[in-house]
């Protein structure tokens, strides 16, 4: 093997690779702006791993995302194609064709070690991005409040993590293809920055994460891995009245930063040459000598003709580049905003009006020159024709992605609604470029909301409430805001609203949690006999509502009937414990959980549903055996937060002070927003004497729902926590 090494010959059997080719690392910062890196002149930037990254690198001053939408961009980055040619126009609905092949299946072809680790659920593997990766973290925490306002995420700090894990897993002999996503500059953000710029931070954490990621790469390899940095998109921060992104298309969001950096490169080179994401995949491919297939459009940014070129105006000379913003077309039933840009010139073609900017003289696209300039109009509108017809010809062939009602739901509740079913002509060209306000004005409602500021989120999403222009948005945001802030008629009725302008069936089964919370259970059980929903979770829900109502033995005899058949064995048996709990206490309770668990003896959820019951409701003679249960649960189960939850109430319930804080503190840690146990929590410290503690989880949850069935309990703990003053942190 040796020999082969220093032969440079291919010594990985099978692999059809050359030896001697260069580590790759490919770096993604979600929704971070050009000019809010140090190494682009942003003075009050603290991203030092990034500037001095840049001293060692190409930097290319004039870089451009397709698109201001994280899916379809990283959909670009990763396959060298134009969002009309990989077939993905928004963050949902859409998945890459496997026949799309990405920088991993090609650094895959020629005996790489392929890695992928991301933190936001946009990106899961789900949208098929993971095709030719031997890896693909994903895993993003799902659990969450029932506004769901925000995208699951992970911090930076876990991605670093996985990936560090995996590099200390290869062969040292084989090179490998990572790529690392850090999604933590997106709003809203998680940490609370006090004085400072909440966006800035969030940079600078992913950069200081990146120096981690790349001090552990220093430990593991000898070699500096050929990289490229880049971020999806930016962020509007009020230009242009946008202050995200992915609603029109202006350079606040398709402007980033891009460095690449060859192996053993000693200075920095600053180009000005014309940069696309569609350049990075055979750019990289290139620096790794692996032939660029003939279709990519993209060119190598590294090739010596790309740092002489000088275009002076000439814009029948340049390379031409697409974007888009179709994601408020697919959401809200909007125009899609489309357009190419060359060197010096960007025109946007529709909808109507065009514009053309010189972005060399104006980069802030202030003053349209459409009707000074036709010719160069003319030119650009042409070559935009040219991508429209390859796009209706199907040079991508487009895939729905396929979701279940519950990711729908969530979809949903992140601003990605149904489009009415019926629309005037009017409703569909609506020009988002003149709609990023109102939006930015809905998004800022949906995020007091998730503060917990519900008076002033309910204020602006009622006065756009009757607007049918984001009408469907606020209707969605609405439903469970209202019912948040236990304004539960107007929740109700805000979501009767929103099915009957579309119909979504996300929304109806939203609408039956709602109602089980409020303990309507006939009003539950009419919705379930109006509406189709699918069959398991009608099937569930269902049987819930029978259960709750004291209709137990109907309840039980629909699982039976199902079990098998609609639903599997074991699925049915776990609802089935659930339902004899929700129904507890009941005859033959325990006697039919001990059953359940006999059939299936080693499942941790069945072990600690009994172990609950034993706990909650039998003599103290079943003291100990409810302990060993619910605790071998947890262990067994750590990932599920159910078991932990049964741990933590049921070892509180038994006298185990110590154990129930522990695990309780350990569940509320991994999911805040698991209010009851917060709330259970806070009775826990309060009986160990910890009563600042209590307090100040009672004072958060107490403002994060004042519709909680228990407010009431709460609000008067805290009030004798108050009066008696005291106790221990």
């Amino acid at each position: 093997m040796l020999l082969g090494l220093l032969l440079g010959v291919c010594v990985i059997p099978g692999a059809g690779c050359d030896a001697g080719r260069p580590d790759v690392l490919l770096v993604t910062f979600d929704t971070t702006r050009y000019d809010r890196v140090g190494f682009n002149g942003d003075p009050t930037a603290h991203t030092p791993v990034l500037d001095d990254l840049a001293t060692r690198s190409h930097r290319f001053a004039r870089a451009y995302a397709s698109s201001g939408l994280t899916l379809p961009s990283h959909a670009t980055i990763l396959t060298g194609l134009e969002p009309f040619e990989h077939g993905i126009h928004s963050n949902i609905r859409f998945r890459l064709p496997d026949e799309r092949a990405t920088l991993a299946e090609l650094f895959a072809d020629h005996g790489y070690a392929t890695a992928a680790f991301v933190s936001a659920s946009v990106l899961d593997r789900q949208a098929n991005l993971a095709q030719g990766f031997d890896v693909y973290g994903d895993s993003v925490k799902k659990e969450g409040g029932r506004l769901n306002f925000s995208v699951p995420r992970r911090e930076a700090s876990e991605v670093v993590d996985e990936a560090l894990q995996w590099l200390a897993s290869l062969s040292s002999q084989r090179p490998y293809f990572l790529w690392v996503h850090f999604y933590d500059p997106h709003r809203p953000w998680d940490r609370e920055w006090a004085g400072v710029d909440a966006y800035a931070a969030g940079i600078a954490y992913a950069d200081q994460q990146l120096g981690r990621l790349l001090d552990g790469i220093s430990r593991e390899r000898s070699a500096e891995p050929l990289l490229a940095f880049t971020a999806d998109h930016g962020e509007g921060l009020g230009e242009h009245g946008e202050e995200t992104h992915g609603i029109a298309a202006y350079d606040s969001t398709l402007h980033v930063p891009l460095l690449v950096r060859a192996p053993g490169a000693q200075a920095g080179v600053d180009l000005r040459a014309y940069a696309r994401h569609i350049d990075i995949v055979p750019t990289l491919l290139a620096a790794a000598r692996i032939e660029v297939p003939g279709e990519l459009r993209g060119r190598d940014l590294l090739a010596p003709e790309v740092a002489q070129e000088s275009f002076a105006g000439d814009v029948a000379a340049s390379p031409v580049g697409y974007f888009e913003s179709r994601g408020p077309h697919f959401d809200f039933g909007w125009s899609p905003v489309v357009g190419v840009r060359a060197a010096e010139w960007k025109y946007t073609g529709e909808p109507a009006p065009a514009e053309l900017y010189d972005t060399r003289r104006d980069p802030g696209e202030t003053r349209n020159l459409a009707a000074e300039h036709p010719e160069i109009v003319d030119f650009l509108s042409s070559r935009l024709d040219d991508f429209e017809r390859r796009r209706d010809a199907g040079a991508a062939r487009v895939e729905s992605a396929t979701l279940d009602l519950d990711e729908q739901a969530r979809l949903a509740a992140l601003g990605y609604i149904e489009v009415p079913r019926v629309e005037t002509e009017k409703e569909r060209l609506r020009d988002p470029r003149a709609l990023a306000q109102l939006f930015s004005w809905v998004d800022g409602a949906r995020t007091l909301a998730l503060s917990g500021d519900f008076e002033q989120s309910i204020d602006v999403l009622e006065t756009f409430a009757h607007s049918p222009t984001v009408r469907p948005l606020v209707l969605r945001s609405l439903a469970p805001v209202y019912a948040e802030a236990g304004r539960h008629e107007d929740a109700i009725r805000t979501y009767e609203e929103y099915i009957e302008l579309t119909g979504a069936l996300e929304a109806v089964a939203g609408l039956v949690r709602l109602q089980m919370r409020q303990a309507d259970y006939a009003a539950v059980l009419e919705l379930l006999d109006k509406h189709e929903l699918p069959e398991g979770l009608e099937l569930v829900l269902r049987a819930r509502a029978l259960a709750r109502s004291g209709r137990l033995d109907e309840s039980l005899q629909l699982l039976r009937s199902a079990s098998g058949k609609a639903m599997p064995v074991l699925a049915a048996a776990r609802l089935e414990a659930e339902m004899w709990i929700e129904a507890a206490p009941q005859p033959g309770a325990e006697l039919r959980l001990r059953q359940l668990l006999d059939a299936f003896p080693e499942d941790p959820e069945l072990m600690s549903w009994l172990g609950y019951y034993l706990a909650i409701w039998a003599d103290d003679a079943d003291s100990t055996e409810a302990r060993l249960l619910l605790y071998r649960a947890s262990e067994e189960a750590p990932d599920s937060l159910q078991a932990l939850a049964n741990a933590g109430w049921g070892a509180f319930r038994l006298g185990d002070i110590e154990g129930a804080s522990r695990r309780l503190q350990d569940l509320v840690d991994r999911d805040p927003s698991r209010y009851l146990d917060v709330y259970r929590l806070a009775r826990v410290e309060a009986a160990a004497g910890n009563n600042v503690a209590a307090r100040g989880h009672l004072s958060r949850i107490l403002a994060m729902w004042p519709a909680a069935p228990w407010f009431g309990e709460a609000a008067e703990l805290r009030r004798q926590l108050e009066s008696a003053g005291g106790g221990s942190e």
